[in-house]
């Protein structure tokens, strides 16, 4: 069902509200509906979304924070750190999204620099949020990295889903 109102959203037609009379026979006993089971089907490319991210942001936090420590003090330090963390972690990131997550069949050279758009948006995003919360708020590096990384988590699966995959 969501997926069907996801389809008509995106081939744009229109989707009209319409109230109906729901009758339970024997308060609902003859249901096969398995409340743990077809839920997890539901969301499960939430989940995916969710693992897949979870294994980028794993890669990219922890390669940040190492390389941000290393370079403290430095100019751009920050920038550089986000960068290269980034880097890494995208095209896990990536294939993941593309084969497991989207399940797209779009043209690699098509989806992969959109993907890249958006990675480089994220890398300023990112950059000037952690920036701003360690240097003018006074919030610590990890902390802040986290911080920024859990609000782009959704704009990107938004992002993700309607544009680039």
């Amino acid at each position: 069902e969501i997926n069907m109102l996801l389809e008509c959203k995106s081939q744009r037609i229109s989707i009209h509200e319409v109230s109906i009379d729901t009758i339970y026979i024997n308060n609902n006993e003859t249901s096969h509906f398995n409340v743990i089971k077809d839920s997890t089907k539901i969301y499960m490319q939430i989940i995916k979304y969710a693992l897949s991210s979870g294994l980028a942001t794993l890669i990219d936090i922890g390669l940040f924070t190492i390389l941000a420590n290393l370079m403290m003090g430095q100019r751009y330090y920050i920038f550089t750190a986000t960068l290269i963390a980034r880097l890494c972690s995208l095209f896990v990131n990536y294939f993941a999204n593309k084969k497991a997550v989207f399940k797209s069949d779009e043209k690699t050279s098509h989806s992969i620099i959109k993907y890249f758009i958006l990675c480089a948006a994220n890398i300023a995003l990112a950059t000037w949020f952690t920036d701003l919360l360690v240097e003018s708020a006074g919030m610590g590096l990890f902390i802040s990295k986290l911080l920024v990384s859990a609000v782009l988590f959704i704009f990107n699966f938004i992002l993700q889903k309607k544009w680039v995959f």
